[in-house]
């Protein structure tokens, strides 16, 4: 007759892998060098990660979600150990996270220490985390003056020398330290200068959204931006994701997949190695376009929108076909 396992024993066999293994074991290990099988440990925890937790164990790598303030911690731990800032391979060589879970929260590894500096002054924890703090203000500094220790707008410093751009093509001065920095003149209703980063292509968006063929679900923090529904032909619309890019090459350099979006919305698109099946929305030409249609008196409802993106209609694919779901309010992957 087969005794059944009990859960304390489940607990002490996955403490003994992860002492074996260094690491918490993956189900298909704790199986391998146990023979225990998953089936088994559901029954009793419910789920593998469940037991792991129950046995004291951290939980990380692919299917466990990591909360932002635990990320965060991690990496405030690293930096209090090398006493500076990781680069993202030291990060991953002193820690049992990879650098995947930062950029797809907050894109930029550079950011990590605003981020921590907010948490940490959110959560109360300036004093236990006072060191680390004086790190991150230190580089904050040392990649550029804060806003709030900008020097007073009285007395400009003065002008840096002009450097020659050799992307552009002529010369250019360096940024002012301390001084915000404004783009062109558009004169669009709305919106007087053009917009210089990715918040400033959300609003344009938002402002064009209707006349563009679409309407927004939801904004989100994490990977893809934004969900929406998407009039891919009169009168029916498909469900889509979206991700917000300032240009349309910063998808790549974010590490993000293709295969988690639909649709990119930029302001300048420079990606020439953009995978066919992204469509992309590039708003400067796209409010050009509608502002002359404007002048010109042309506009009808949402008319004149045909070329988008050098696609058809709306930048939609470029036919639907019969067989394939499309509905006003429903999700079509």
């Amino acid at each position: 007759m087969r005794i059944p396992i009990t859960k304390e024993q489940v607990i002490e066999a996955i403490r003994e892998c992860a002492g074996k293994l260094q690491r918490v074991p993956s189900k298909k290990e704790f199986r391998a060098l146990t023979g225990i099988s998953e089936k088994a440990v559901c029954t009793r925890f419910g789920t593998f990660g469940a037991a792991v937790r129950e046995a004291g164990l951290v939980t990380v790598g692919p299917g466990y979600q990591t909360s932002d303030e635990d990320l965060l911690k991690d990496w405030g731990a690293v930096v209090r150990k090398l006493g500076r800032f990781p680069t993202k391979d030291e990060y991953r060589a002193n820690s049992l996270h990879s650098d995947t879970p930062f950029l797809a929260r907050w894109k930029w590894w550079h950011k990590v220490g605003r981020a921590f500096e907010f948490m940490v002054r959110q959560r109360g924890m300036e004093e236990e985390w006072a060191d680390v703090l004086e790190l991150v203000r230190l580089n904050i500094k040392l990649r550029g003056m804060a806003v709030d220790e900008a020097p007073p707008l009285g007395r400009p410093p003065a002008l840096p020398k002009p450097q020659v751009n050799r992307r552009l093509g002529k010369e250019t001065r360096p940024l002012l330290p301390g001084r915000s920095v404004y783009g062109a003149l558009l004169n669009a209703p709305g919106l007087a200068l053009a917009p210089v980063n990715e918040d400033g292509v959300i609003y344009v968006f938002g402002m064009l959204a209707h006349r563009l063929g679409f309407a927004v679900l939801r904004i989100q923090k994490q990977f893809p931006d934004c969900e929406a529904l998407w009039e891919v032909q009169p009168g029916r619309w498909q469900w889509v994701r979206i991700e917000f890019e300032f240009e349309s090459r910063n998808f790549a350099r974010h590490g993000h997949d293709p295969a988690g979006c639909d649709l990119i919305v930029c302001w300048i698109h420079n990606w020439e190695e953009c995978p066919k099946e992204l469509h992309v929305v590039e708003l400067s030409k796209e409010l050009a376009r509608i502002m002359e249609e404007e002048m010109n008196g042309g506009r009808n409802g949402r008319d004149g929108l045909d070329g988008l993106d050098g696609r058809n209609g709306r930048g939609a694919p470029d036919q639907v076909a019969e067989d394939e779901p499309v509905a006003a309010l429903q999700k079509v992957g």
